[in-house]
């Protein structure tokens, strides 16, 4: 369980915003293990709207358990809201980002695929903690996009379209994969990055974001 949650945070885009882009992404997730895939979200739903990104967790008990991020971009701050609790725990940016990326190990693989249109190349990310595959495509315009959490990693070019982790947790090793299913841009009202008024504001990290932390 701790490996399952530990990898779902790795993959977990908590921190995609952009200057200018204002729309909708949305990931799909999958595992090679069908006990573990009743576990896991079977959806990421991205809502962006300039420094300010939603993200919600659909399906899986690891939905209920990580709720709802809404990063605040004049803030500084990253939002977790735990709809049992009907709290949002707010946490600096800065602590948010955890596992940083900077000791990436990229390398470019000669192989290709194209996803919703869009051609990506594939590239093995091997940092500290894990190994993850990923593909990228230079066709969306990331000119004024900025990656500060998992999405973004230092000699990858492009938007990350799919990623791919091994997982090996009591012997048994599976494949985790979140693949984007959407690319929408939209226009989204700033209610949708509001903190409902009923919820009590923590000014301190959830349980599982500890979790993280310490690992």
């Amino acid at each position: 369980m701790k490996k399952l949650f530990l990898a779902v945070a790795i993959l977990c885009p908590v921190l995609l915003s952009a200057q200018n882009f204002e729309g909708v992404i949305k990931y799909g997730w999958t595992c090679s293990d069908s006990k573990v895939a009743s576990m896991m979200p079977t959806t990421s739903i991205i809502t962006i709207k300039g420094t300010n990104a939603k993200v919600v967790m659909e399906g899986g008990m690891m939905a209920s358990m990580m709720g709802e991020m809404i990063s605040i971009g004049s803030e500084k701050a990253t939002y977790f809201l735990i709809a049992s609790e009907k709290t949002a725990y707010k946490v600096k940016t800065d602590e948010v980002n955890t596992k940083k990326n900077d000791d990436a190990v990229v390398t470019k693989e000669n192989s290709t695929a194209v996803i919703l249109g869009y051609k990506c190349q594939k590239y093995k990310v091997v940092t500290k903690s894990s190994t993850i595959y990923v593909w990228a495509t230079t066709e969306i315009d990331l000119s004024n996009v900025d990656y500060k959490g998992k999405l973004g990693y230092k000699g990858v070019e492009g938007m990350i379209m799919k990623h791919e982790m091994n997982v090996v947790d009591n012997g048994k090793t599976y494949v985790m994969t979140m693949t984007m299913t959407a690319y929408e841009k939209k226009t989204i009202s700033d209610s949708v990055f509001k903190i409902p008024s009923d919820y009590t504001v923590k000014e301190e990290m959830p349980g599982m974001m500890k979790f993280q932390k310490d690992q």
